[in-house]
């Protein structure tokens, strides 16, 4: 999927190395952005796709690691996910999710601790992540229906203080 230069350039920008990306929106991160879903949906932040344009083809599965890794410590796991496990799951995401901010990503980890979608019984399990993205995908979606309702609404308001009556047409066409 093709990435505009504008915002790779914008990333970069900000961003020099995948380093300074990760270090800017580390786990911590979660907590700063969580009350604002808005923001996280229909902001700026880069989508994993355009991490990868701008970083290479590793670069959102190298964020997505340690996310991963202190969800499965928050949650004190008898059993810690293994490299493999968090790289795979990791990997998954990247590929399946790809459209999504990163932003969206960190709200869906701070619901996720939250125990919004679903939960962990002393073992990490990836398949329990990709069931609560999924979920998270459902909100997501009611979230952009209702931008586009409330789109709509300002559209046809703006419409209708702009219109005139026939009477008024006619006046304006003879003139």
């Amino acid at each position: 999927m093709p990435v505009a230069k504008e915002k790779i350039d914008e990333l970069r920008h900000l961003y020099p190395t995948i380093k300074d990306f990760m270090l800017a929106n580390s786990p911590d991160r979660q907590l700063e952005i969580c009350n604002n879903s808005d923001k996280c949906h229909f902001g700026s932040s880069p989508t994993l796709s355009q991490l990868n344009a701008c970083y290479g083809d590793a670069a959102a599965e190298a964020w997505l690691v340690p996310q991963l890794y202190e969800l499965g410590d928050f949650e004190g796991l008898k059993g810690q996910a293994d490299r493999h496990q968090l790289a795979k799951t990791a990997k998954i995401i990247a590929t399946e999710f790809y459209y999504l901010k990163t932003d969206e990503l960190l709200l869906f980890f701070y619901r996720f601790s939250a125990g919004r979608y679903g939960q962990f019984y002393s073992y990490f399990t990836p398949s329990v992540i990709i069931r609560g993205l999924r979920n998270f995908l459902k909100e997501r979606a009611r979230a952009f229906e209702q931008y586009e309702q409330t789109l709509r609404e300002r559209a046809w308001q703006e419409a209708k203080r702009k219109a005139v009556t026939y009477e008024e047409f006619l006046q304006r066409k003879e003139t």
